[in-house]
């Protein structure tokens, strides 16, 4: 039961920085940066530490 939570948990964290990082969060002006999709750049670091702090949250609750 607590391996599905986690499973469901890191999913909802891989979907959610899949989408800031094919928005380009986080990128300055109306078109995204060149590097908007690199895993190294700042935007797409940021986005993973909130889906996985976002991740660890859902699994503490719901779990």
């Amino acid at each position: 039961m607590v391996l599905e939570k986690t499973l469901v948990a890191i999913i909802i964290g891989m979907i959610i920085l899949g989408v800031a990082v094919e928005a380009g969060v986080g990128t300055p002006g109306p078109a995204p940066a060149p590097n908007a999709t690199s895993p190294n750049s700042f935007p797409s670091m940021i986005m993973g530490l909130l889906g996985f702090a976002l991740s660890f949250f859902v699994l503490k609750f719901v779990a």
